[in-house]
């Protein structure tokens, strides 16, 4: 008995179910596969094929009545429960009120809130119908269908600090033995996007190591502090790839818990069984917030796992502060980069989405790319051409991870004539690396993202691919050879962030570099002399031989320029108002332009901002006026001064260079006078 487990459904006569005669070795066929002529119907696990939840505030800790809206495959019988973890919700009282139509079908027109569990538990006393006549009574404005739709009022439920959209830490089962929890489809973000753009974050997340000795056993500090209070039964999951632990003795007295799961052969560091071991924490009153005082180390998918004691939680106000000693074996991989990326952190139950640990140490050699290159085939001016990668790391990329490649100054066009941005082709030995054998292009931002599929990349593996000329990406009308415009970043991996793994090699496109055809300064207004020393109107012209797109910064050094604002505001030319130039770049609120002065380094960085260009074939005229930005003229400056430059320092990067026409500036006195 037991023997056999039926599956979740079963249709009546199963045209699947064959049966067939063979001999002892199987191989003669003595009568051929017949269907089944009569086989009985296994009802189906209920599945809730529609639920929403809506509240009537969406302030944090706001006491809101809850609608849940839900349709089930089959119907409801008198004994039936359905379960809705509410994860950070609370309530006065265990028993909560129910209202609307439905309330009536369920024991005492009241759920039952387990306060520990954050689960609301609605027991059925009549047949619920999601079809028919039963369910259009319950609904009646519902337009007549398989599924209709029926609504369940919750009373005075207390909020959590906050919820994701669609938050998938709302789950919904039923009393079916083989139910399977379900997350609630359709809620309504709570609460305010925090720095990082998400509802809920870990506030704090720092690891430290003692000793920081690369492969070897060291003690680990973690130190948290989520948005979010959570709650017992609540877990915190570190994914740590690329440490391990050493033999499971016993050290220094510690006690191991060990048990074994079955681990997939293509998986994890080997196949066959692999131990979840249970690591000590070190003896402080924050380890009794955690279930038994230990975490739980999984050599599987290198992840540690601490979970929320009983009757205990974890606070969003105060950091909460473990360490996992050095006797228990955990080893630190033989590379960290500072920020490392590949170290993630999440939380389960009250769900925090995993993000990047914010704060580890740099243990061992850094990691980089070790070898890259980007070849352009034709590599001519303004030419459609193909996109030849190829690159090695010096560390492993996991799958999911986002590599990133910044091509500043190539544009594309889309065949078809619709949107450059979007999903591109690529093609080579290794495109199917990646997702779909795609990439995600933004031709804004200029920047290639691919994402691992579903293998690791080795370190030292070389990895190439290519995009055909077809895609529609068009060069600039010059690159230098190996140009700081191109270039690739992995941060999930570890591996420096944008700017500083430029490509060891890339395609030079032109004979002619880079540079600025024009540029220029005057100051004053119209036939005014420029008096030293004196604040004045400065009118920069310049016109690039290459488009700048948005995010390209032209960096001015003006040595011995004064200016008493760090955003001074820009203006049109007083000979052309309508022209656009100071237009191209940064404004807060498409009203006022600005630049960014630095008086340390004294130079003027202007940002082209999203949506815009300076171009190539126009000169762009940008005026600093003497009323609004108040820029003060050095003591003296020779006509066209080799001090005054100009440069390119992010996105289409032009190299430094003298800025080629300048007014001088000098004192209006005697160098010399004598009286006899």
């Amino acid at each position: 008995p037991g023997e056999f487990v039926l599956p979740e459904e079963v249709q009546a006569n199963n045209p699947g179910f064959m049966i067939e005669a063979r001999s002892r070795d199987t191989v003669d066929e003595l009568i051929p596969k017949t269907g089944v002529f009569q086989s009985d119907y296994v009802p189906g696990v209920r599945k809730f094929g529609v639920s929403k939840l809506n509240y009537s505030s969406l302030v944090p800790y706001d006491i809101v009545d809850v609608l849940f809206t839900f349709t089930c495959s089959r119907p409801l019988f008198d004994g039936n429960i359905i379960y809705l973890t509410l994860p950070g919700f609370q309530t006065s009282e265990t028993t909560v009120p129910l209202f609307g139509p439905l309330a009536d079908y369920f024991r005492d027109s009241a759920g039952r809130f387990d306060l520990p569990a954050n689960e609301l538990k609605l027991e059925v006393n009549r047949t619920i119908y999601f079809s028919g006549a039963g369910a259009e009574l319950l609904n009646p404005d519902a337009a007549p269908g398989e599924e209709i739709p029926i609504t369940l009022g919750f009373r005075s439920l207390k909020l959590p600090g906050a919820l994701y959209e669609n938050d998938p830490s709302l789950l919904l089962r039923n009393s079916d033995k083989m139910s399977t929890p379900q997350s609630v489809q359709s809620s309504p973000r709570v609460g305010e996007p925090l720095e990082g753009g998400e509802v809920k974050a870990f506030m704090v997340s720092e690891l430290s190591f003692n000793p920081m000795e690369p492969e070897n056993p060291s003690s680990i500090t973690l130190r948290l502090r989520p948005s979010i209070i959570l709650y017992q039964k609540n877990t915190i999951v570190l994914h740590l790839y690329g440490f391990k632990l050493t033999s499971r003795l016993t050290f220094g007295g510690l006690v191991r818990l060990n048990r074994t799961v079955p681990v997939p052969p293509l998986y994890g560091p080997c196949g066959g069984t692999e131990a979840i071991t249970s690591l000590p924490l070190e003896n402080t009153p924050e380890a009794d917030k955690f279930k038994n005082k230990v975490a739980e180390w999984n050599a599987v998918d290198w992840t540690l796992t601490l979970t929320v004691a009983d009757e205990r939680v974890i606070p969003n106000d105060i950091d909460t502060v473990v360490t996992i000693p050095w006797e228990t074996g955990l080893k630190l991989p033989s590379k960290l980069s500072e920020g490392d990326g590949l170290l993630t952190i999440e939380a389960l139950g009250s769900y925090i989405k995993r993000e990047p640990i914010k704060r580890v140490p740099a243990v061992g050699p850094p990691k980089y790319i070790t070898d890259s290159r980007l070849v352009f085939e034709p590599a001519e001016a303004n030419a459609q051409s193909r996109l030849e990668f190829e690159f090695t790391a010096n560390s492993d990329i996991l799958p999911g991870t986002r590599i990133h490649f910044k091509l500043g100054g190539i544009q594309r066009v889309d065949p078809t004539g619709g949107d450059p941005s979007g999903h591109i082709r690529l093609s080579g030995v290794n495109a199917p690396l990646f997702e779909g054998s795609q990439g995600a292009w933004d031709n804004g931002d200029q920047l290639l993202t691919v994402v691992v599929e579903s293998v690791t990349i080795l370190s030292g593996r070389q990895t190439s691919f290519f995009i055909e000329q077809d895609q529609g990406f068009i060069l600039p009308y010059a690159m230098y050879q190996t140009d700081p415009s191109l270039y690739m970043y992995i941060p999930e991996a570890g591996i420096p962030s944008a700017g500083t793994q430029t490509f060891n090699f890339t395609s030079r496109v032109n004979r002619a570099a880079k540079t600025f055809a024009l540029s220029q300064l005057e100051y004053g207004d119209g036939d005014a002399v420029p008096y030293p020393s004196t604040i004045s109107t400065i009118l920069i012209t310049l016109r690039p031989n290459v488009v700048l797109p948005q995010g390209s910064v032209i960096r001015l050094h003006l040595p011995g320029f004064q200016c008493r604002s760090a955003r001074p505001l820009l203006s049109p030319p007083t000979t052309n108002v309508l022209d656009p130039g100071y237009k191209r770049f940064m404004t807060t609120d498409g009203i006022a332009y600005y630049g960014t002065w630095d008086a340390a380094s004294e130079t003027l960085d202007l940002e082209v901002s999203p949506g815009q260009r300076v171009p190539n074939d126009a000169s762009t005229v940008v005026r600093l006026d003497a009323d609004i930005a108040a820029f003060r003229l050095p003591p003296r400056m020779s006509q066209n001064d080799e001090r005054l430059t100009i440069e390119v320092v992010s996105g289409q990067m032009i190299f430094i260079e003298r800025i080629k026409l300048s007014p001088m500036v000098v004192p209006r006195t005697f160098d010399v006078s004598k009286f006899v």
